[in-house]
This record gives C-alpha cells, sequence and structure tokens, in this order.
C-alpha cells in the first residue's frame, strides 16, 4: 500500500472492475505526484533557471557540443556512482564542475575564472550557512516546544 492520496470517488465507479479500481488508486497518486514535480521544475526554470543554465553552458566555458556531452556524461557517472555508493550529491554542483573541468582541459585560459571563484565562493558559504540557521532553528523550536 502507498502513502500516496487517493481517488476515493473513483472507488464507486461501477464501470471498473476491482482489480482496475485498486490500480487506479494505487497510481493515480504516484501520476498526480510526477504531474506536481514537473510543474515545479517548470516553474523553477521559469523563476531562476536559465540564470543557472546559461552560466553553467555560457559563462564557465563556451564550448561546442562535445564538450557538452563529455561534460554531461562525467556528470552522469559521478551522479549515478554516488547513488550507488547512497552519497548524497547537488546534480547542479556536479554538472557545473563538470563543465568547469572540460573547459580547463580544453583550453585552460578560456574558463572565465572570476565566475567560477563566485560561484564555488557562494557553495562553500551557502553550506556552513545553511547548516549553522537549520541549527539553530531546531534549537528555537525546542526552545518554543519548551516554553508551551
Amino acid at each position: 500500500m502507498t502513502d500516496r492520496p487517493t481517488l476515493a470517488p473513483t472507488a464507486a465507479r461501477p464501470a471498473l472492475s476491482a482489480a482496475e479500481r485498486h490500480l487506479l488508486i494505487r497510481y493515480a497518486g504516484e501520476f498526480a505526484d510526477v504531474v506536481i514535480e514537473q510543474a515545479h521544475g517548470s516553474w523553477l526554470t521559469a523563476a531562476g533557471g536559465r540564470r543557472i543554465v546559461r552560466t553553467v553552458s555560457s559563462r564557465f566555458y563556451r564550448g561546442g557540443l562535445l564538450d557538452g556531452l563529455a561534460a554531461q556524461s562525467a556528470s552522469a557517472a559521478v551522479i549515478l556512482g554516488a547513488a550507488s555508493l547512497g552519497a548524497p550529491v547537488s546534480t547542479s554542483t556536479v554538472v557545473a564542475s563538470g563543465m568547469i573541468g572540460v573547459g580547463a582541459a580544453r583550453r585552460r585560459r578560456h574558463v572565465h575564472w572570476p565566475t567560477v571563484r563566485t560561484v564555488v565562493s557562494a557553495w562553500v558559504i551557502t553550506v556552513p550557512a545553511c547548516a549553522v540557521l537549520g541549527a539553530g532553528l531546531v534549537e528555537l523550536g525546542q526552545l518554543v516546544g519548551a516554553l508551551r
């Protein structure tokens, strides 16, 4: 059984067999999840994803089709390897690093290093900042919970 939302009104339809009703109820929630995730991804792309895509694809290094294929292949290998080990990775970080690596391997001087430094410094700052903020919010929650 799944913890996904079910479609109770469809279970009452007499036109479906019991097995069909079971399958519809079971997979309708998963279908809804996929639709919601696609909408979420589309919104993120519209809200700021284009800027990220533009930075990774042309501001680090302006490469050709084979460069993009090499970067994506390297990224896929790292992500699949990490997934097989159960290690969490940031896909955007991996893809950006792949593109930087391809650019550095082709022509080191063609990589726009100031942009790379800006992005890497953002990674270095945001990871500990989020950890500290998360810990602080837990402490605040425990404090508020203790005051009740």
